[in-house]
């Protein structure tokens, strides 16, 4: 048996999003080096005129939306009209199938959302139909569990959410996808197969890029470019403490925050900090930007900057930024937690700012050596040729699900 047909189906919005909608982009990609056809099927995406149609992307892939989402809202009624259009739209899209599949054992349905909901309506589907087609679930966040149970009345869509790590739902798919080593030691143990798949990203090697690398370093400023909202889990106060120190040190230097932190009250906060900071005459704010000028700000910088403050939920997920920044081939400064350890290595693939607080300045003559700078973009280069890549990584899939030994 050989997989010649991938459809990717769930509760996310595709093709611009979130982090959900980067991981299905990438994934896509890399089945559509492996199988004749690939099609995405997501709930949410960028709706028009409430029309329901088959668009192409790059073409390769077929996609599909059924709602539009609102993104980064504080309001109650939108977040929960988010929320329903799971379920007043799952049925739309599981009949929609059938213009996609046959229902045969060489076609894969890959299936994206913590929805038991989902997950159920799509069974019900594949048995009422007769399908012998294979299952993929990918899991990329562990259940979100609230240390009071009367909080479960105020959020009642999380125990839909939470009942699709139940065994009863995970053992029906062929292989479950697991983003960390932490999750897939919690649940593997509920699988009929598993696989751990970190984020990924549709990598092509761009050329002469280190030889542009070598003339740009020749200069005494150098721009430390951060992405992210300015929230807890982005670890601003890492960030923070880490300009702070530069600028006690007397090096000079450029930073650029970009974010949607203008959408959150702590991203505000934070920003409000930075612009009062004895470095704020040093800070360039874009808040969230359009994808063409949010691509223009990661090739202008000198650094990037990945920062995740190290809670217990760290250990089960894996950023899909880290991903996306390594593909822009420029020096990544970040600290370690979960799964990054296993991945990353200071002065091997990355510059680990922990490594470097006893002293700023001579730490950022070592950061800024031409030859570390040299040997830590090549590494993260080889970390996308091999751990990252979804073309490499979907084809494992494939073997996992096509061959049964595997």
């Amino acid at each position: 048996m050989k997989i010649n047909k991938v459809v990717i189906i769930g509760t996310f919005s595709f093709p611009t999003g979130v982090a959900s909608s980067s991981r299905i982009m990438n994934i896509a990609m890399g089945f559509a080096n492996h199988v004749d056809k690939v099609s995405v099927m997501s709930i949410f995406g960028p709706l028009k005129n409430n029309i329901r149609k088959t668009l192409v992307l790059n073409d390769r892939i077929n996609y599909r939306n059924y709602s539009l989402q609102h993104f980064g809202t504080t309001s109650l009624i939108l977040r929960l009209k988010n929320r329903l259009s799971i379920f007043t739209n799952s049925h739309k899209l599981l009949n929609d199938l059938h213009d996609y599949i046959d229902g045969d054992e060489n076609e894969l349905i890959f299936i994206y959302g913590r929805s038991r909901f989902f997950c159920n309506q799509f069974f019900n589907f594949k048995r009422k139909n007769n399908w012998k087609c294979k299952t993929v679930y990918d899991i990329v966040e562990p259940p979100t569990h609230l240390n009071n149970f009367i909080k479960y009345f105020k959020h009642p869509f999380l125990f839909d959410s939470i009942l699709s790590f139940n065994k009863k739902n995970l053992i029906r798919f062929d292989l479950c996808l697991f983003i960390s080593h932490e999750l897939s030691k919690k649940f593997s143990n509920n699988t009929n197969k598993h696989l751990i798949v970190p984020s990924l990203i549709y990598f092509q090697r761009k050329k002469n890029k280190i030889k542009a690398l070598e003339t740009k370093f020749k200069k005494n400023k150098f721009k430390i470019t951060y992405l992210g909202a300015l929230l807890k889990k982005d670890y601003p106060e890492l960030l923070y403490d880490f300009c702070d120190d530069l600028y006690n040190s007397n090096i000079y230097f450029e930073l650029d925050i970009i974010g949607r932190y203008n959408f959150f009250d702590e991203g505000k906060t934070w920003k409000l900090r930075f612009s009062q900071s004895n470095f704020k005459n040093y800070i360039n704010f874009y808040p969230d930007p359009d994808e063409a000028k949010l691509k223009v700000l990661l090739s202008e910088a000198d650094f990037l900057v990945m920062f995740r403050y190290p809670d217990i939920l760290q250990k089960y997920t894996f950023p899909t930024r880290i991903v996306e920044l390594l593909s822009y081939e420029k020096p990544i400064i970040m600290n370690l937690f979960g799964d990054l350890n296993k991945y990353f290595k200071n002065l091997v693939n990355c510059f680990v700012v922990d490594e470097f607080k006893s002293n700023i300045k001579n730490s950022w003559t070592i950061m800024t050596d031409k030859k570390n700078i040299k040997r830590v973009v090549k590494g993260g280069n080889n970390l996308l040729e091999t751990y990252f890549n979804s073309t490499e990584m979907t084809s494992k899939i494939l073997n996992k699900i096509e061959n049964e030994k595997c």
